[in-house]
């Protein structure tokens, strides 16, 4: 398609066992070798944000992480565990360094959250979930980027949303 841009933004790293990236879910037997697994054997990986440049405006796919989860640019695990549950908290072992919040680098780019035309969050924190959120309705409250005016539209869930 002519006109479409797409940047790849890391906001953020998971430390996490090898097992859990092949496909594997948050169960209880992958939460159990997750947690036995230790952090010089875990894979480190980035937390992939995309923002998409199209003729029709700017859609952003994803947050990554809040500051909140890492206020110093480092691994704080008080920090973590006040944002993500204990169990959520111990598996992805979370940090985002200084300057790699989405927020950040969106104002590296000069790219305003008033800019973004609409945001597609895939997952929370509480389940699996996917949302579009427009720009141009109501506020949205305990967003990581504060957009002003946005409007939310469940999107489907199993293969059509997912990562």
């Amino acid at each position: 398609m002519r006109g479409l841009k797409i940047h790849v933004l890391h906001c953020g790293y998971i430390q996490v066992s090898d097992t859990v990236p092949f496909g594997n879910d948050i169960d209880l037997k992958n939460t159990g070798l997750q947690l036995l697994t230790p952090a010089g054997k875990r894979l480190t990986l980035p937390v992939c944000v995309y923002l998409a440049e199209h003729p029709k405006g700017l859609l952003l796919f994803d947050t990554g992480w809040c500051r909140d989860i890492s206020p110093e640019g480092v691994y704080d695990d008080k920090a973590v565990r006040r944002v993500l549950p204990g169990h959520l908290a111990a598996f992805y072992h979370p940090w985002l360094p200084a300057g790699m919040a989405v927020h950040e680098q969106l104002a590296a780019m000069g790219v305003r959250p008033q800019d973004l035309e609409y945001v597609i969050l895939r997952m929370s924190i509480s389940g699996p979930a996917a949302q579009c959120i427009r720009r141009g309705s109501p506020e949205i409250s305990g967003s990581t980027i504060p957009l002003s005016g946005a409007s939310t539209a469940a999107l489907p869930s199993g293969p059509t949303a997912g990562p």
